[in-house]
């Protein structure tokens, strides 16, 4: 039996110890859907949400508690399991404290607080082997706890820099934003220079994205500022765009040079929206019509009176068909799970853009 203990503790410290590597110091995914953090984080995040009114005018608001919530949850799961995991070594190896048998509350409480380096003194292991394990465990938990404090500012600099963009996209695509919309804006005063450097800008974004979300999924459960905007309302209206140019734009028109990269940005985005929705599981078993018929040959008149002309025959609808099955039902699956909204393809006329709202510019 007290080999039995001892292995079982090596082993959660092991795993522990392995889990915080990964996400903490490895800077890729390995495995994500298996790791004891993801698992843990879907957990609570089906709990949490769970508790949570769907609708509600608070909805918003509580659910961006999660995000700090759980990397508070995280840190302290691992530090429970390490405490655990050294408590159960010093069980089971036999090892005495102050010529006794430490029973498991004292063996835990003595864990606690070594890899913590509180430095109570009034509980101490006796022998060479016990000396061993008390350095051991100190030596570990001073690293881990300075490993920790090193992985916050981490994640909040990959926030920021995720959101950034983000919030450009307010006057460029609408609040929320819309794909539709921002061709509009961009072929108003005929900037392809500007809609070609805007979505290059958008290739970069994504791929920042699919490192920093990959290494650290949690950055996920972090919401933007705005309710009615987040990363991957954001990405889908971009993903919108770009199937609009690639589907319905003349290969030889003027504005070629747009259609080219917006076929890298797309790429660059559904690669993006596929892998963070693998690494939680994300099922897509089909999705709700985003946009009819009626709706697209609208929009294609309107980009028209701006000197966009997209195909508006069947074989360009049927494309455009084509390049949304890639990617609209992941990106539904995981507005689903996440509760987040998903961009409608042409902007309500009635909505302002956030920055039009406020008292300040009420009265101009």
């Amino acid at each position: 039996m007290p080999v039995v203990i001892t292995l079982f503790g090596v082993f959660v410290i092991y795993l522990t110890f392995r889990d915080a590597f990964v996400s903490i110091l490895l800077p890729r995914t390995v495995r994500s859907a298996s790791r004891l953090s993801n698992r843990l984080n879907v957990a609570m995040w089906k709990v949490y949400s769970g508790l949570v009114k769907r609708g509600s005018p608070t909805e918003d608001m509580r659910l961006s508690l999660f995000g700090p919530f759980s990397i508070v949850a995280l840190i302290a799961a691992w530090a429970c399991l390490l405490i655990l995991g050294f408590a159960l070594v010093v069980i089971g190896v036999g090892v005495t404290m102050h010529g006794a048998v430490p029973t498991f509350g004292q063996a835990f409480y003595y864990s606690g607080v070594t890899f913590l380096t509180l430095g109570y003194g009034d509980l101490t292991l006796d022998g060479t082997l016990g000396h061993a394990l008390s350095v051991i465990e100190a030596g570990l938990g001073f690293g881990f706890l300075a490993v920790v404090i090193s992985y916050l500012p981490v994640l909040y600099g990959s926030f920021s820099r995720r959101e950034v963009l983000i919030t450009l996209m307010d006057a460029r695509a609408g609040s929320p934003p819309s794909g539709g919309e921002m061709l509009l804006r961009f072929t108003a005063d005929d900037d392809w220079e500007g809609l070609h450097a805007w979505l290059e800008r958008w290739e970069t974004w994504a791929a920042e994205l699919l490192e920093t979300h990959l290494s650290y999924p949690i950055l996920v459960a972090y919401r933007s500022q705005h309710s009615d905007t987040s990363w991957l309302c954001a990405m889908t209206a971009v993903m919108d765009a770009c199937v609009l140019l690639l589907a319905g734009m003349p290969a030889e028109q003027e504005c070629r040079i747009a259609r080219r990269q917006a076929h890298l940005t797309f790429a660059m985005c559904r690669h993006a929206a596929i892998d963070i929705s693998q690494v939680f599981s994300v099922e897509s078993d089909g999705a709700p019509e985003r946009l009819d018929r009626a709706t697209f040959d609208g929009l294609a008149t309107a980009l028209e009176g701006h000197g966009l002309s997209l195909g508006r025959d069947d074989d360009a609808w049927m494309e455009l068909a084509r390049l949304r099955g890639t990617y609209e039902p992941v990106v539904l699956a995981m507005a689903h799970q996440f509760r987040l909204k998903v961009p409608a393809w042409v902007k309500d006329p009635a909505e302002k853009d956030n920055w039009e709202t406020g008292m300040l510019v009420s009265h101009l």
